[in-house]
Formats: C-alpha cells, sequence, structure tokens
C-alpha cells in the first residue's frame, strides 16, 4: 500500500489556524526558522492518522493559541483514490473519513483507517518512519534483536492471527497464576497450602528450625559471594578500560615521537616546478639519445665498396613460407587462449585455491533432500500439538517426536550442504552443482593446452630455422624466441627486403640524401640540448642545488617529510580528543602501568576474599546437613513432599501454556528472518554513500552493530563520531522503511535531522532522499534554506 499527503487543512492546532498547505511534489522541503511551526506541522500529520495526543505527563497537546476549534482534515491519496481524513476536538475527538471521488462517507472511519495503515500504529510509525535530530539518539538503543522482534508483526503473513492465539493462551495462564500475594488462583491456593506445610514442618521439629537458621545464613552467605563476583566483574571491566587506555597511549608516543622529528625545510619544491623538472629531463635524455643514434649512423651509412649480394627469389619464398605458418599459429594461439579463459573462469568461482574434488553421491542426496517433506513435518508438528493439547495431552509426546526427527532431517541436509560449500569457497550450492561439469572437464582441458603449445612450439622451431638464411642475405639483427618476436621479425624482413630491393637499384643516391638530412638532424638535436640544460640550470639555481643529483634529493626529503606529518595526522585522527588531552597531561605510560597494577592487587585481593567467602559457605553447608534428623523429619518430609507433588502437577500445565506463546513467538520471528540481511544490504549502500565511500559494510555482531572502512578497518558505535553515528542511523532507519515497503510505505516525516553532517554529507543526504521519494513521499522539515534551486519548498 502506498500512501500521499496531498493537502493539509489546519483550523485550530498550536500556533496554526485557519491555514492550508497543498504538497504537489514526492520530496517536499518545509523550511523555517525555529519556533516556526515545523514541528507543530509534523506533529498533526501525525496526529490526523493516530488521533490527537491526550494530556499525559508532560506531553504537548498543541491547543490552538488563539482559541480556534481544535483540529483539521487532510487529503491523502490510498491505493490512487484520494480520501479526506478529518479529526475535530481534542477531548472527545470525532473521526470523518470521505471519498473525494464519489463524497461518500466511510461508515466505520477508525477501523477503516487502521486497516489501510495495517500493521503500523503509532510507536511503529514513530520508530521507523518519523523521526528528528533528538530522535537519532534513541535508535542507537536499538539493538540486533529488537530489530528482529520490530519486523515481526510485518516479516510472517498472518502473523497477527497467531498472536492473538499466543496472547490468549497467555492470558489463560495467568489465570492460574499471580504474583500478587492475596491472590486467589489454583497455583496460587496451592503454594499458600505449600507454604503453610513448611511452616508447620519447621515448628514440630527443633532441628528444622535450626536448619532454618542455618539456611538463612547460608542465604546471606551466598549473598556476600553474588556481591564479591559483581565486584571482582566490575574490576575486571575498569581492568580492560585501563589496558585499552595504555595501548591508546602507545599511539599517542608512538604520534608524538613523529612529530619530534619533523623538521620543515625553508625550500620547498613545487609540484609544477618538479614537473617541469621531469619534463626537461626526459626532453633531455631523448634529445641526447637522437643525436648518439644519428651520429651513430652517420657513421654505418659510409659509403660501403663491397656489392650488396643476396638471393631474392629465396628469401621471398621463404618470407611466404613463413607467413603461412604464423597464420596456423595465431589459429593454435586463440584456441588455446579460449581454453584458458575456461580455466581461469572456474579457479576465479572457487576463489583461486585448489580445484576441489566432485560432489559425492551420497552428498548429492543429502542435498537434494526435498524441503517440501521438511516443510510438511513443521506443519504435522504443530497440527499435532495443538490436537494433543486441547485433547490428549499425554500424547504431546508424539508432535515432539515428530519434531525433533523433522529437525535431525533438516539439519543433515544443512550440514551436508554447509560441508560442500565449505569445500567450494562457500560458494552457493547452485552455483556449486552448475559447476560439476567444468570441474570433471577441467584435466582434458588442461591436457588440450599441453598439446596445443607443444604444436606452436614445433612450428615457430621450423620458422625460425627457415628463414635464418634470409636474416643471414639481410644482415638483420633479429632474436626469434615467441610468437611475438616472429610477428615482428617478419615485418622487420619484409621492410629490409624491400628496402634491399630500392637500395640496388639507387643506393648511392639514398646515401648521400641519407647522410645530409641526419646532419640537420643532429644540428636541430644539439640546439635542443643546450636549452634544456639551460633551463635545468635555471631550476637549480632558484633552489641553491648543483645539480640534478641534489635536486632529485632535496625533493625526495620533501616528500618524506609530508608523509611523516600525514602519518601523525592519521594517527592522532584515531584518537578522541578528550583522550588526546588526558595524554598530554601524562609524562609517561609508567603513571599508567602503576594504576594497572594497583587495579591487578585490587583484583587478587578480592579473589583471596572471594575464596574465603566460599570456604564459609562450604562450612555453614556442610554444618546444615548435620542438623537434620532423618527419623523424625521424614513423616513430615512426606506430607510436605506431597504438597510439592500437587504444586509442581499444576505448575507444570501453567509452564506449557507459557511456553507455548512463546514458542508461536518465536516461530513468527523465524518466519520473518529473511529481512534482516535484505535491510542490512540497503543500509550498507545508503551508509557508503553518507560517508563518501569511507565505510564499505555494517555487520551485527550480538548486540552490538559493527561498521567496516575501505581499508578494513572495524569500528563499534562507541569508536564512531557523533556525525557519523547520526550517519548509520538514519542509513539504519531509511533501509528499515524501504525493507517493509513491500508490506506498507507511508510517508517519510524528518525534522532538522542532519545538523551534524557536514556540506557534503549533507548533499548527499538530499540525494539520497530525492531517491527515495520517486517510491515513497519524503517530508523534510529544516531550517537551513540550501538547495532552493533543486527541492520543491514551502517557506513557512
Amino acid at each position: 500500500m502506498s500512501m500521499k499527503i496531498k493537502r493539509i487543512q489546519i483550523n485550530g492546532f498550536g500556533r496554526w489556524s485557519q491555514k492550508t498547505f497543498d504538497f504537489v511534489s514526492d520530496f517536499q522541503a518545509i523550511v523555517g526558522q525555529n519556533e516556526s511551526g515545523k514541528s507543530t506541522l509534523r506533529a498533526f500529520m501525525v496526529s490526523m492518522l493516530f488521533g490527537f495526543p491526550t494530556k499525559k505527563g508532560q506531553t504537548n497537546v498543541y491547543t490552538p493559541k488563539d482559541g480556534s476549534s481544535y483540529g483539521g482534515s487532510m487529503v491523502v491519496d490510498f491505493f490512487g483514490q484520494s480520501f479526506e481524513i478529518k479529526r475535530v476536538g481534542r477531548v472527545k475527538s470525532v473521526l470523518t473519513i470521505k471519498s473525494l471521488a464519489d463524497d461518500q462517507f466511510v461508515e466505520t472511519p477508525e477501523k477503516w483507517l487502521e486497516e489501510q495503515l495495517a500493521p503500523l500504529d503509532r510507536q511503529m510509525f514513530d520508530a521507523i518512519f518519523n523521526f528528528s535530530q533528538q530522535d537519532l539518539a534513541q535508535i542507537s538503543q536499538l539493538a540486533v534483536p529488537d530489530l528482529k522482534q520490530l519486523l515481526l508483526n510485518i516479516g510472517a503473513p498472518g502473523s497477527n492471527y497467531w498472536l492473538k492465539i499466543a496472547q490468549q493462551i497467555d492470558k489463560e495462564a495467568s489465570r492460574q497464576y499471580t504474583q500478587r500475594k492475596t491472590g486467589q488462583r489454583a497455583l496460587n491456593i496451592l503454594a499458600k497450602q505449600y507454604n503453610q506445610q513448611q511452616v508447620i514442618l519447621n515448628e514440630k521439629s527443633k532441628d528444622v528450625v535450626l536448619y532454618v537458621n542455618r539456611q538463612q545464613a547460608i542465604t546471606d552467605q551466598q549473598a556476600t559471594v553474588t556481591t564479591l563476583r559483581n565486584a571482582m566483574s566490575a574490576l575486571d571491566s575498569e581492568l580492560q578500560q585501563q589496558q585499552k587506555l595504555i595501548q591508546s597511549f602507545s599511539l599517542f608516543e608512538a604520534a608524538q615521537a613523529i612529530k619530534s622529528h619533523s623538521v620543515t625545510s625553508k625550500r620547498i619544491i613545487s609540484e609544477t616546478d618538479m614537473s617541469e623538472f621531469n619534463r626537461l629531463q626526459a626532453l633531455d635524455n631523448i634529445a641526447i639519445q637522437k643525436i648518439a643514434q644519428l651520429k651513430e649512423q652517420v657513421t654505418d651509412n659510409e659509403p660501403s665498396e663491397q656489392k650488396i649480394t643476396f638471393m631474392a627469389d629465396d628469401v621471398n619464398k621463404r618470407l611466404k613460407r613463413a607467413q603461412v605458418v604464423m597464420q596456423r599459429m595465431t589459429l593454435l594461439l586463440n584456441s588455446r587462449n579460449d581454453l584458458v579463459k575456461q580455466q581461469r573462469a572456474l579457479e576465479r568461482q572457487i576463489g583461486g585455491q585448489n580445484l576441489p574434488s566432485l560432489i559425492t553421491v551420497s552428498e548429492q542426496k543429502m542435498i537434494n533432500y526435498p524441503k517440501q517433506q521438511i516443510l510438511f513435518l513443521g506443519i504435522l508438528t504443530v497440527i499435532t500439538a495443538v490436537i494433543a493439547y486441547f485433547l490428549i495431552k499425554p500424547a504431546l509426546i508424539l508432535p515432539l517426536l515428530i519434531g525433533l526427527y523433522t529437525g535431525y532431517k533438516y539439519w543433515v541436509s544443512q550440514h551436508a550442504i554447509g560441508v560442500v560449500r565449505h569445500r567450494y569457497a562457500n560458494l552457493p550450492i547452485e552455483t556449486i552443482q552448475g559447476m560439476q561439469g567444468a570441474i570433471k572437464s577441467y584435466p582434458q582441458t588442461k591436457q588440450q593446452i599441453l598439446e596445443i603449445d607443444k604444436g606452436i612450439s614445433k612450428q615457430l622451431q621450423q620458422a625460425i630455422v627457415d628463414l635464418e638464411p634470409a636474416i643471414e642475405q639481410l644482415q638483420l639483427s633479429v632474436s626469434i624466441k615467441t610468437i611475438d618476436d616472429l610477428e615482428f621479425a617478419l615485418i622487420d624482413i619484409q621492410q629490409a627486403f624491400n628496402h634491399a630491393q630500392l637500395t640496388r637499384s639507387n643506393s648511392t643516391t639514398l646515401r648521400v640524401q641519407q647522410q645530409q638530412q641526419l646532419l640537420r638532424e643532429i644540428a636541430v638535436y644539439e640546439k635542443q640540448h643546450e636549452e634544456h640544460v639551460h633551463d635545468l640550470y635555471a631550476l637549480y639555481d632558484k633552489y641553491d642545488v648543483a645539480n640534478a643529483d641534489n635536486f632529485k634529493l632535496l625533493y625526495h626529503d620533501q616528500q618524506s617529510q609530508t608523509r611523516q606529518q600525514q602519518r601523525y595526522s592519521d594517527m592522532m585522527n584515531q584518537l578522541p580528543v578528550e583522550q588526546q588531552t588526558q595524554f598530554t597531561k601524562i609524562k609517561n605510560s609508567s603513571e599508567l602501568t602503576i594504576k594497572q597494577r594497583t587495579l591487578d592487587s585490587k583484583k587478587a585481593t578480592l579473589q583471596s576474599d572471594i575464596v574465603v567467602a566460599e570456604t564459609k559457605l562450604s562450612d555453614l553447608k556442610a554444618e546444615q546437613r548435620k542438623l537434620i534428623n532423618e527419623d523424625q523429619f521424614a513423616t513430615l518430609q512426606q506430607d510436605f513432599m506431597n504438597e510439592q507433588t500437587a504444586l509442581i502437577a499444576q505448575f507444570g500445565g501453567y509452564l506449557a501454556e507459557k511456553l507455548t506463546g512463546k514458542w508461536i513467538t518465536q516461530a513468527l520471528t523465524l518466519a520473518s528472518k529473511n529481512r534482516l540481511p535484505k535491510m542490512q544490504a540497503i543500509a550498507v549502500n545508503l551508509f557508503s554513500k553518507l560517508t563518501n565511500e569511507r565505510y564499505t559494510n555494517i555487520t551485527f555482531s550480538g548486540d552490538d552493530i559493527v561498521v567496516m572502512t575501505a581499508d578494513h578497518q572495524a569500528f563499534n558505535i562507541v569508536e564512531l563520531s557523533t556525525g557519523t553515528q547520526e550517519q548509520l542511523y538514519v542509513a539504519l532507519r531509511l533501509a528499515l522503511s524501504q525493507v517493509i515497503a513491500d508490506v506498507v510505505s507511508v510517508p517519510i516525516l524528518i525534522d532538522d535531522g542532519f545538523v551534524n553532517f557536514d556540506q557534503q554529507r549533507r548533499d548527499n543526504m538530499i540525494i539520497i532522499l530525492k531517491s527515495l521519494s520517486t517510491n515513497q513521499q519524503v517530508f523534510y522539515f529544516t531550517t537551513e534554506r540550501y538547495h532552493h534551486d533543486q527541492l520543491n519548498v514551502l517557506d513557512l
């Protein structure tokens, strides 16, 4: 269900009276200064949906300041149809709902509105879709079990029916027993009779009186032991905090050591000058190399009196044969590359580890154990349990056995899947089954690659042998070891062959022209070399260095100093500001070590006290056992046990009803367990965007939430800054609203929720909200007046 608010008409509510607001955008920014009525408008929206607030404690009921009639109306779209929700009167509020399509009033407006908003109530709406800056701090108390419980009512179809049954069973159990001392219910009466029998037992035996006295002493001593153990637990916690403080101080000392060795250079080479230096050196090296090469060519191009002789036809034939061989090897190499890609794709799927063994027949059978059978057995367990409970209670053992068998079969199937997935780097079982054919053919593919390599090597050697006479005749210096070498060699041979043909006809004229061209090029490069040297020495003079080596050394020292300063900054950023202030007052780590030793000494003393207290407790229990007169106490004890048996029998039924309600709740929790991973995935995406990709993962560990940075550092909530904590909670809130969108989708109300965000992260938040508004209406109440050109703004 998707709901959108189109219009609000306020007759009288807080500071607003006779005021109309129209909302035409799915992302509506409502801007105003403090005390401008933003929170009042937000409270009115919630009141229209769930009723006006009542005067309980210090709750603000938003009484009209000018005496206007209390209430108003709101036009809302449900399923594309417009309805006018109207509430008038604070004490005896009257609700009317009218369809604007046909002007017909809904007969039972309260029930109709609850059905449209189901399963939401005011508390759930405020917990998910309605929050302010003050509310962000409250969500930090929301642990993983609380999130699962929040998803229970919306995560399992038909859960409301089963929850009502659980509540009914719990009420039946409560009729048997109450916590009040004056209760007259069945279990209370049996408990009183049990206590009365115990009193009689104590009165008739002096030894029993002494026994009871000893029992009180034992109870007191047990309380002493418990107190000491609690003190030990608190001391252990303090020791852990002290150890963490010592570790943080080590980091602080290391940072200060870096700071003390830092030296600020007076001559700082700019990045522009360094780039110019590298450019000039590269150009000068090129010019020098060119000059040497050209001079070498001038020497090599001296006219030779010897005739160039070669057999043109033989060289041409050998060249053609080598080109054909090259084409064949290229085809073989393409085939080999395709096979290698198949192998590497398979290896990537299994995480680069050794090739695992195939799934055995027995493993396949256990993996394919029908889920329908497990589901059928589970349903059968519930049905037989209900029937047995209401008809034949002794038959409750039957659903218990069926449930145990179902759990065993499910465990066997899941264990087999876990073993196979562990062997295959925790890949999905469907992916593993699809890989079996590729794994089976892996050795054959490997053998084919070896055969292709042998064929390529053989043909390459034949081509090398065939080309050697042509290379010698053309006087080329070519090294052929690979196919690529052969390809380049063929190009060189073809070019040399063509050049030789041309040289034979006009070698003398060409050599003269080349000689002149080389001399001109040498003159050009020598001039460039002089210009580069002049520019380089201008840079050396600017930074008072003699040569290039000194220039590079100065820049290297500068870069090293910058890295040290960055390292110091990174280390200090890991420490909270209050810790940094505290550490500046500590001379050395020995002060912290002394305190830890003091705590260790206290712990040793406390451990000794615990041993003494436990020894005394053991002595009291031993003395108590000696006081019991078995002959005199046997008859009274039998009467006492009879009362106890009756109490236990009645209490068994009470526990069965209590546990049945808990089992139903746990079953509904299991039915909704798939929503938590989905919410986690969405929250990770939102949190990553909000923090500019600094944090890339969120995990739930026990009752704590842990976030992971891009460089794989883990932080729990208390280690994050206030702004980052709020960004995490906003991501969780928005992710939860997206997860349950398939059940209920109502507008999101945010009141000044991002005051601790910096400008860039606030901009990221606006982008995220605009994206969410394509599927869900968003109202953003704020005092900031930015992004007016990007948002639909209602200025109060």
